[in-house]
C-alpha cells in the first residue's frame, strides 16, 4: 500500500517513503520516488482514473428538447415565420441520452405550469410516468462494455400533454435538479381544408400560329386566370405559396400572398402562364393546387378549349397534284413555299399531309370548337387520293446515290418495298422523280419520272438506299412522301445524306 512507509499518525502530506521492491521506475509514473509527497501521489493516480473513465452522459441543459412532426409556417396577419408548427393540440416533446439516470428529480412544465414530478432511483425508472412527463428510457450507455459499464446512468424521457392546448405560442420545460433543464416552444395550429372556387381564365384573342391549316397558342402566349381561395389561412399560412398553378403545357406559377392575410379570409389569386415551347395538347386544362398552413390540399382543374401545337415546326414546300408534279408555283406544281395557314379542304392543299404534334400523318380531327380561334373539320370530307408531304433537303455534287432515313416512325410499316408508302426522289435538273421504295433492277441510270431507284440489299422498311446508276448527279435534291386513305403511318421528318 502507498502508505505502508508513513510514520503512525503521519499526514497524506508525508513522502512515500521507499517501496517493497525498492523502486517506483517500474510503473506508470517513472518520476516518483521515495521523497515525493502522497497528496501529489493521490492527485496523479486520480487525473489518470479520469482519463481511463468513459465519458459521461451530457447534462440535460445541453440537450435539445425536440418535437415530432413541425413545419414552418407564417402566422396570420402578421406573415412573421414561425419555425415549428404543428397541428397537433397535444404535441409530445421529448430529450434522449442525458445525465443523471440514478438520482434527482425530473419535472415539466409548460407554459411555466409545472405539469409532472419523479424521483429518480437507482434502479430502472423506465415507463414511470407522473402527469404530463413519462420516462421512455433509464439505462447504462456503455451497457455490455467491459471496463467502460456501471459507471453512469442516463435518462430519456417526454413530455406529452393529455387535454389540448390553446391555438397559440407553448414553451415546453423539461427539468432535472442536478442536470439543468431543455426547453423549447413551439407554435399550435388549426390547418383547414383548402379549397379552390369561381375559376376562370382568360385566353389570347385569337390565334397567331397555325400548322396544317389549324389554329394553335403560340409559345410564350399568356393564359390569364383568377380564383377564390378559401380556408388557406388558419393561425398560420404556408410558408412558401397559398397556391401553385400548373399544366403540362405552360410555365407554372406559385402565388404568395404580398400581405399577410388574416385568420379566415378569403383570398383572390390571379395571374399569368405562359405557353411552352415543343409541347402539345388539344384542350389546354389549368391545374390549381391550394395550399394550408402545412401542406397541398386536393387540386381542382380547369378547361380552356385552346388547342397547342408548338412542337410541330411546317418546314416543307407544297407538294402539288399527282405523282410526278412539275417543278414551279402553279396550282398543280410543287416546290412553292408552303403556307401553314391554308386548309387542307381547300385547293392548292387538298393532297397535303397534315403535320400533327411533330407528325405527317393523314388528315383526321374537327377542329371547329377550338379557342380562342375556330378551326376546319378535317373528321370528313377529305376525299380519298393520295396525300403529300414534300422536302427540300439537301443539294448534292456528282453524286452516285442517296441515304434516306424516316424518323420517329409509328403504325404498320413493313417489307423492304415498304407497303402502303409511296416514295419519290429528285434532283432537280438532273432527274424525274425516281421511285425510292422499288428495286433498281441493276443496269441503267435511273432518270425518268417512276424508275426504279431503290438498293434493296441496302433498305429496310423505314431506310431507303437510293441509286443514280453509274451516272453522277448535282443539284437540290426533294423528297415526296404519300399515304394512301386511311393509312394509319405517320413519321417527324427524313434525314437525307449523299452518297
Amino acid at each position: 500500500m502507498l502508505n505502508d512507509n508513513l510514520s503512525p499518525g503521519s499526514s497524506a502530506n508525508g513522502t512515500l517513503g521507499v517501496p517493497n521492491d525498492g523502486t517506483f521506475t517500474d510503473g506508470f509514473f517513472t518520476y516518483w520516488n521515495s521523497v515525493y509527497r502522497c497528496s501529489n501521489a493521490f492527485d496523479d493516480i486520480n487525473e489518470l482514473l479520469l482519463k481511463l473513465l468513459p465519458s459521461k452522459p451530457l447534462d440535460l441543459s445541453m440537450i435539445p428538447l425536440h418535437f415530432d412532426n413541425v413545419y414552418q409556417a407564417r402566422q396570420e396577419s402578421s406573415g412573421v415565420v414561425h419555425d415549428r408548427c404543428t397541428d397537433d393540440t397535444t404535441p409530445r416533446a421529448h430529450a434522449e441520452n442525458f445525465y443523471n439516470g440514478d438520482d434527482g428529480i425530473l419535472s415539466c412544465e409548460i407554459d411555466s405550469t409545472n405539469y409532472g414530478n419523479i424521483t429518480i432511483t437507482e434502479n430502472d425508472d423506465t415507463g414511470l410516468t407522473n402527469g404530463y412527463l413519462r420516462i421512455t428510457d433509464d439505462s447504462d450507455p456503455y451497457d455490455g462494455q467491459a471496463g467502460k459499464e456501471g459507471f453512469w446512468k442516463q435518462l430519456s424521457a417526454e413530455i406529452i400533454p393529455t387535454t389540448p392546448l390553446s391555438y397559440n405560442n407553448h414553451i415546453f420545460y423539461l427539468n432535472h435538479s442536478q442536470s439543468g433543464t431543455a426547453q423549447n416552444d413551439i407554435w399550435v395550429d388549426n390547418p383547414q381544408t383548402a379549397t379552390i372556387s369561381s375559376s376562370s381564365v382568360t385566353l389570347p384573342s385569337s390565334c397567331t400560329r397555325w400548322i396544317s391549316g389549324v389554329p394553335s397558342l403560340a409559345a410564350s402566349d399568356n393564359v390569364g386566370f383568377t380564383n377564390q381561395l378559401n380556408n388557406a389561412v388558419g393561425k398560420h399560412y404556408h410558408i412558401n405559396y397559398v397556391e401553385t398553378i400548373y399544366s403540362t403545357n405552360t410555365s407554372s406559377y406559385n402565388f404568395d400572398p404580398a400581405v399577410a392575410p388574416g385568420e379566415g379570409n378569403v383570398i383572390n389569386v390571379s395571374g399569368i402562364v405562359t405557353v411552352n415551347n415543343n409541347t402539345y395538347t388539344e384542350n389546354l386544362s389549368l391545374t390549381f393546387i391550394p395550399y394550408n398552413s402545412k401542406e397541398a390540399c386536393a387540386s381542382s382543374g380547369i378547361g380552356t378549349g385552346a388547342r397547342i401545337d408548338t412542337v410541330s415546326n411546317e418546314i416543307r414546300v407544297r407538294s402539288g397534284d399527282g405523282n410526278f408534279p412539275n417543278f414551279g408555283t402553279g396550282a398543280t406544281d410543287f416546290g412553292d413555299s408552303y403556307d401553314s395557314t391554308e386548309s387542307l379542304k381547300n385547293a392548292p392543299y387538298t393532297t397535303e399531309l397534315q403535320l400533327l404534334n411533330g407528325s405527317y400523318q393523314m388528315p383526321h380531327g374537327d377542329y371547329t370548337g377550338n379557342l380562342p380561334t375556330a378551326g376546319p373539320d378535317y373528321s370528313s370530307g377529305m376525299g380519298t387520293n393520295n396525300r403529300w408531304v414534300t422536302f427540300e433537303s439537301i443539294t448534292i455534287s456528282n453524286k452516285s446515290g442517296l441515304n434516306i432515313s424516316f424518323n420517329n416512325t409509328a403504325g404498320s410499316w413493313s417489307g423492304v418495298e415498304t407497303s402502303g408508302i409511296d416514295i419519290f426522289v429528285r434532283v432537280e435538273g438532273e432527274t424525274g422523280w425516281l421511285d425510292g421504295n422499288k428495286s433498281y433492277p441493276g443496269v441503267g441510270s435511273p432518270a425518268n419520272d417512276g424508275d426504279y431507284a431503290m438498293v434493296y440489299s441496302m433498305s429496310t422498311a423505314t431506310s431507303k438506299r437510293i441509286t443514280f446508276g453509274p451516272t453522277v448527279r448535282s443539284g437540290t435534291v426533294y423528297v415526296r412522301i404519300g399515304f394512301p386513305n386511311g393509312s394509319n403511318k405517320s413519321f417527324s421528318d427524313v434525314s437525307v445524306i449523299a452518297v
